[in-house]
């Protein structure tokens, strides 16, 4: 009861820190989302329930060595899984944070390019009243309005719906309010690491728990006591399970190197989209200077506007794959 106490007196204090910013970044949402995930909370009844179970046969003087082996793989299996439900919360939060950026910048997209087709719409009606263009430029002009209307209207419920999803992960947080930029983006972990890591993970470790048990089987056995048969069946669950470590590590190693394939891609991508938004910023400075000279009108301004908006949407998206390629080497 005093843990739980203190925990909740934790939380209460990151929400009352988080409702005086009003402003939220990664890293603050990825430690608050698992207090509140209810798979977490489930798996850590789990490691609870058997570590008491551990308890009690470690107590019991009648217990088997495999009854001993079993609760430890128990402890060891529940402690993994909740480790996976952390990992798996702050990965979510991650991507429903990153996807809020990401509408936000592609609502303020689409309200520019509505903003413009609406100063657009008037300029057409009006040169059509002086016989400058005809009814099917108005007409044209009008859908595109019309269009460029109802994209915005989509984009502000993608917002919202990715709000909704963000609040659903963290509650009591201020989703309503300003979202901090990921400034400082992590390295590609080094493969070689991943690998010698992949080599114990959680599926490895499950594999040589069964060939722990095969093991401690086949010694049990008598030949003098028991059948052939059941020796036979021992010897071949044994094969079994040597045989499914290695598949294990096999599978391991191969998904580890194509999430680092895939970091390596995600990564030149995002270099790839932060030298456009570069360049676009370069010419959006040239074109300001260009429209205080009188050389270009406000919406051609406006077009270069939308242009840069759109880069950095772009690296928006690239930012969020990247983020993501790299929480799936549990590089994050």
């Amino acid at each position: 009861m005093k843990r739980f106490a203190i925990v909740v007196s934790v939380v209460a204090a990151v929400v009352i820190g988080f409702a005086a910013a009003q402003a939220l970044n990664l890293a603050e949402v990825r430690e608050y989302a698992p207090q509140h995930d209810p798979a977490v909370a489930a798996a850590v009844v789990r490691v609870e329930r058997a570590q008491e179970t551990q308890q009690r046969v470690e107590r019991d003087p009648f217990a088997l060595r495999l009854d001993r082996l079993a609760a430890r793989h128990e402890v060891e299996a529940a402690a993994a899984a909740h480790a996976k439900a952390e990992s798996d919360s702050r990965r979510a939060v991650t991507d429903a944070y990153l996807a809020v950026i990401e509408a936000e910048l592609a609502a303020d997209v689409a309200a520019l390019a509505e903003q413009m087709s609406s100063i657009t719409l008037e300029a057409t009606r009006l040169r059509f009243q002086h016989g400058a263009v005809t009814q099917h430029d108005v007409d044209s002009t009008q859908h595109a309005y019309q269009s460029a209307f109802l994209a915005g209207r989509n984009a502000e419920e993608d917002l919202n719906g990715a709000r909704r999803r963000l609040e659903a992960l963290v509650p009591g947080l201020p989703i309503d309010g300003p979202f901090q930029a990921v400034a400082d983006l992590p390295e590609v972990p080094d493969l070689d690491d991943l690998l010698s890591a992949a080599r114990e993970g959680d599926t490895v470790v499950a594999a040589k728990r069964q060939l722990e048990i095969a093991t401690i089987d086949l010694e049990a056995k008598n030949p003098q006591l028991d059948a052939a048969l059941t020796i036979e069946a021992s010897r071949a669950w044994l094969a079994e399970a040597q045989a499914g470590v290695t598949r294990a590590e096999d599978a391991a190693v191969a998904a580890v190197q194509r999430n680092h394939d895939v970091a390596v891609r995600a990564l030149a991508a995002l270099g790839m989209a932060r030298e456009g938004l570069g360049l676009r910023l370069e010419r959006l400075s040239v074109q300001r200077a260009r429209h205080e000279s009188g050389l270009i009108s406000n919406l051609d301004l406006m077009n270069e506007e939308v242009a840069v908006r759109r880069a950095e949407l772009d690296v928006a998206r690239a930012v969020r794959a990247y983020l993501l390629a790299v929480e799936a080497l549990g590089g994050l």
